[in-house]
C-alpha cells in the first residue's frame, strides 16, 4: 500500500497489524504522527461516529486514549508545532545540492563517502571498517558491495546517443501534471518509460563488470543477462517518478530536479529468514535496548508490511554483551 501519511495528518488507524520496524511506521514515526492499529469493532465504531468532531489523542505506552476538545484548541496547538508532535518533519523549502558526477562509472567499498553515494553504502563501509579483519566469527558474512554513484544517469542523459531520450525527458518533467491523482499517475509513468529507454554508453558495462568481480561479486555471464541487469538499473533511476517519490518531495517542498540517486550493488542471499534491527527501541526510545523483528523470506516482507505480522523481540544492550562474552552463561533474556 501506500507509505506515504496524508499531508496533514496527525494520527492514522488501521485494523491491520503493522510491523513495528515497515517503512510505513518507520515514516510515520520520523513525521511525529500516530499510527496505532485497532480491532475492537465497538471502538472502531465509536470513532467513526465522531466524523468531524475535535479530538485530542495522547499515548501511554501500549494505550491509546482521546477525548473531544475544543476546535479552538486544536487549532491553537496545530500552529504551536508542527505534526503531531513536532519531531521529525523536513522543513519546507528545503534544497538539496546538486551533487555533481564523480567522473566514473562504478565506485568500490573504500571509496564510499558522501557526496558519491547513498548512507547505506557508507554504512555498508562503517560496518566493514568496524566488523572486519577477523573480528567476528567466519560463519557471520559481511556483504559484498560496490556502487554506481550519484549523478550518473544525468551524466549519461547528455551522452549523444541519449540525446534524444533527454529532449524527451524534459518535456515530460515540465507537463507533469498533479492537478488529480489519475493524472499525477498517468504523466509519471510517461516519465519512468522515457528514462527506461536510456542506453548504456561505451564501456560502462564493461567498467561494472570489472568493479563487481574486484568486490568478489560474479557479473551477469550472459547478453541476456546483462540486458536484464542494464533493465534493472535503469528501473532504480526511473523510480524517481514513482507517485510515491515525487509527492514525498512536493511535500516537503523539496525541488524533485534536485533528486540525485546512486544505485548499491549487492548479491541477493536467498534466505529463509530476513530480519531488522534498531540499536534503540523505536517503541519506547529506550538507548539501552535493541528491537528486532524477524520475518521468513527476505527484507522485503519486514519492510513492506506484508500480510502477517513478525517475530519481534527486544533484548538488553547490557545482557547481551554479558551473554556475548560468556559471562551469563546463555542466551541474554527478550522480551
Amino acid at each position: 500500500g501506500d507509505e506515504e501519511v496524508p499531508a496533514g495528518a496527525v494520527a492514522v488507524l488501521t485494523t491491520c497489524s503493522v510491523d513495528v520496524l515497515s517503512h510505513s511506521a518507520v515514516r510515520a514515526r520520523n513525521g511525529g504522527v500516530l499510527f496505532a492499529t485497532c480491532y475492537d469493532p465497538d471502538i472502531l465504531k465509536t470513532l467513526a461516529d465522531a466524523d468531524g468532531a475535535p479530538m485530542s489523542v495522547t499515548v501511554k505506552g501500549d494505550d491509546v486514549a482521546w477525548e473531544a476538545v475544543d476546535a479552538s484548541t486544536i487549532h491553537g496547538a496545530t500552529h504551536a508545532g508542527t505534526g503531531a508532535s513536532g519531531r521529525g518533519l523536513v522543513p519546507a523549502g528545503i534544497k538539496l545540492e546538486q551533487i555533481p558526477f564523480c567522473g566514473k562509472f562504478s565506485v568500490p567499498l573504500e571509496e564510499f563517502q558522501a557526496g558519491v553515494v547513498g548512507a547505506k553504502a557508507r554504512n555498508t563501509r562503517a560496518l566493514n571498517e568496524s566488523l572486519g579483519g577477523g573480528k567476528i566469527p567466519d560463519w557471520i558474512r559481511l556483504p559484498r558491495s560496490m556502487v554506481i554513484p550519484f549523478g550518473t544517469m544525468e551524466h549519461i542523459l547528455k551522452d549523444p546517443m541519449n540525446k534524444s531520450v533527454a529532449a524527451e525527458l524534459a518535456q515530460l518533467t515540465a507537463t507533469v501534471d498533479d492537478s488529480s491523482e489519475a493524472s499525477l499517475t498517468r504523466t509519471l509513468k510517461a516519465c519512468r518509460m522515457c528514462v527506461r529507454s536510456l542506453l548504456p554508453p561505451p564501456d560502462m558495462l564493461d567498467e561494472i563488470e570489472d568493479a563487481m568481480l574486484d568486490a568478489g561479486m560474479e557479473p551477469p555471464e550472459s547478453e541476456e543477462r546483462w540486458g536484464n541487469a542494464w533493465a534493472a538499473l535503469v528501473a532504480v533511476w526511473a523510480s524517481k517518478w514513482n507517485d510515491r517519490a515525487f509527492v514525498s518531495l512536493r511535500n516537503a517542498g523539496i525541488n524533485h530536479s534536485d533528486l540525485r540517486m546512486s544505485v548499491l550493488v549487492q548479491p541477493v542471499v536467498d534466505a529463509d529468514y530476513a530480519f531488522v534491527i534498531h540499536t534503540v527501541n523505536p517503541s519506547s526510545n529506550d538507548e539501552s535496548e535493541l528491537y528486532a523483528e524477524v520475518v521468513m523470506g527476505l527484507g522485503e516482507v519486514l519492510v513492506g508490511n506484508f500480510p502477517g505480522r513478525a517475530l519481534s523481540f527486544a533484548v538488553k544492550k547490557a545482557a547481551a554483551a554479558e551473554a556475548a562474552g560468556g559471562a551469563g552463561g546463555g542466551p541474554p533474556p527478550l522480551s
